[in-house]
């Protein structure tokens, strides 16, 4: 990279980069790309942050970023999630490896080293958390989005072939998202992509350290068990940015106040299309019948919720009948009358259930009529019963859905044990229909059900421990908790599988669990049998530790002594 170069990006007049009719974009030079002083400013950022000799840094830095830029050009980062508009790709990368930059500052790597070792391959830590930083999306404009080259008459003159490298200057350019693609399949294909982007002595001095290269490879592909820290510096770094592109909390260059409805529907359109809710089939969380799309209310609201949250969004309604209204308020939601919900009875080959439901039109979840998938075969035909006030709408469980006529004609045995449950597992008394309010007093409740039922299946022999399959195992260390089998198998003897994962998280939030050294929940513990594994394959068990073993075991059996920690 020359000295010229380095000029050319800070000492030229700024270029305002500007949307061409037939909504194509042109082929630009890194020079124009990078003199955003948004990006300007962050690049500058980085070469504070490696302290490296300035020659050093044109090589090994400069070089791939201005590659990069040359390669994703204008793109956006996703379709309708974060940094979705033209740019977004440069912009999120820019700001991920500023971020990752910064968080690296904080730890001393490799993990665990002498300080001489530490001292010595500090800069190369550096070099490769960078680089991580870089590639996390690269992937995305092969797989994910389809470009069209045009020629400056604007008429199509082919597609873009990404492995031959960045597009040919000289061109304009359009794109589109492909329809029905792997979301994941970007992390898995990003190290073909590698020579693409980074420079041959880079490439050698990230090789030159197995432990480097083995960390960096897995951060790649999205291999979270084995990155290590470099995985969780850069995962904080990618999650950091994306909540504050979407309005979420964090240390920012400059901020964005997203309205809290929006906030919502972007978020649904992200979980739906990237399939993390499920369509068109039995426990489906929705379904798609005409132009109207009809999702269970309580599990929609709850994934929202939890997803902003994660993202480190604040603000968002603890009671889900405020949701209900700002998203009826905003004309998100077809109304049933003056309230939010519906009850329907969805029904497909062999099974039908009645729920509480919204509905929302298709187009508020895929603007393009292309993009919609397959309608859903069965039908979804509303009912004509008595809903409660808005703040006690709540979804009717399978349990007691397919007919709620007969609810008062059960047993009140049956009937005291069936809300038992579901109040455990999902915060909502069927008996008064209200819904709880979310905090520490019902999750705390919750998580002691779950130590109740595992306790009481270990004195019945219903849980095994320290056997092959078994969930509950005794390690040095305390109890391990094999996750997530065990907490999705007292979701199932509850009636509510779906509820495993906050059954997990109000376990993890009694905080009666040892902490990893990556600060995750979840430990890893290799299986080494006296006699030789089979085939000499690896066996890894995974789990949380719960210190204290009096609050998991009566009496505790021995150690099992085939484990030994990772």
């Amino acid at each position: 990279m020359s000295k010229g170069l380095l000029r050319a990006l800070f000492g030229r007049a700024k270029t305002k980069l500007l949307l061409a009719p037939e909504h194509a974009l042109p082929v630009l030079d890194a020079v124009k790309l990078l003199s955003n002083p948004v990006i300007q400013h962050r690049v500058r950022e980085i070469e504070q942050l490696v302290a490296v000799p300035k020659h050093h840094f044109e090589a090994l830095y400069l070089a791939p970023l201005s590659t990069f830029a040359r390669f994703v050009q204008q793109l956006p980062a996703s379709e309708a999630h974060h940094h979705a508009g033209p740019g977004g790709m440069l912009d999120h990368t820019l700001d991920v490896v500023v971020r990752a930059m910064k968080s690296r500052r904080a730890h001393l790597l490799p993990p665990g080293a002498e300080p001489e070792d530490i001292n010595q391959k500090q800069h190369l830590w550096t070099y490769a958390v960078f680089c991580a930083a870089l590639l996390h999306d690269i992937g995305k404009p092969v797989v994910d989005q389809r470009v069209t080259l045009l020629g400056a008459d604007r008429r199509p003159v082919g597609c873009w072939d990404p492995w031959a490298g960045p597009m040919p200057t000289g061109r304009w350019y359009q794109m589109q998202f492909v329809r029905g693609r792997r979301y994941a399949l970007h992390q898995a294909i990003t190290p073909l992509l590698v020579r693409s982007i980074l420079p041959e002595v880079g490439l050698t001095w990230l090789a030159s350290d197995p432990a480097v290269l083995a960390a960096w490879l897995a951060t790649l592909t999205g291999q979270a068990d084995t990155a290590g820290i470099l995985g969780v510096i850069v995962g904080k770094a990618d999650g950091v940015s994306v909540a504050h592109n979407l309005g979420g909390s964090g240390n920012v260059l400059y901020t964005n106040t997203i309205p809290l409805h929006q906030k919502l529907i972007t978020t649904l359109r992200h979980l739906i299309t990237r399939g993390h809710l499920t369509l068109n089939r039995d426990g489906a969380v929705g379904w798609l019948a005409g132009d109207d799309v009809w999702l269970v209310s309580k599990r929609i609201v709850d994934a929202l919720r939890d997803h902003l949250i994660q993202e480190g969004h604040t603000g968002i309604p603890t009671r889900n009948d405020r949701i209900f209204d700002v998203l009826q308020e905003h004309g998100i939601l077809i109304p049933n009358g003056e309230r939010a919900i519906w009850v329907a009875e969805v029904k497909g080959e062999g099974w039908a259930h009645t729920l509480t439901v919204l509905r929302i039109h298709a187009s508020r979840i895929w603007p393009d009529p292309v993009a919609r998938p397959e309608p859903f075969k069965g039908t979804v035909m509303p009912q004509l019963i008595a809903i409660p006030p808005a703040d006690n709408e709540v979804e009717i469980p399978d349990a007691i859905a397919p007919a709620l006529e007969k609810i008062g004609t059960a047993s009140a045995n049956d009937q005291s044990h069936t809300s038992q449950a579901l109040n455990e597992s999902s915060g909502v008394d069927y008996h008064s229909g209200k819904e709880k309010e979310e905090g520490a007093v019902s999750n705390d409740n919750l998580a002691t059900s779950f130590l109740a039922w595992v306790r009481q299946g270990v004195a019945k022999g219903s849980l095994r421990v320290n056997q092959a399959d078994a969930r509950v195992h005794t390690v040095p260390e305390g109890v391990l908790l094999i996750s997530p089998a065990i907490f999705k198998d007292y979701a199932r003897s509850l009636g509510t599988p779906e509820v495993w994962n906050r059954v997990q998280k109000a376990f993890c939030q009694r905080k009666i669990h040892l902490r990893a050294l990556d600060d995750t929940n979840v430990h890893s513990y290799q299986v080494r049998l006296p006699e030789g594994n089979h085939n000499g394959k690896t066996h890894l068990l995974k789990g949380i530790v719960v210190t204290d073993v009096s609050l998991v075991l009566e009496h505790a059996p021995s150690i099992n002594t085939v484990l030994h920690k990772t």
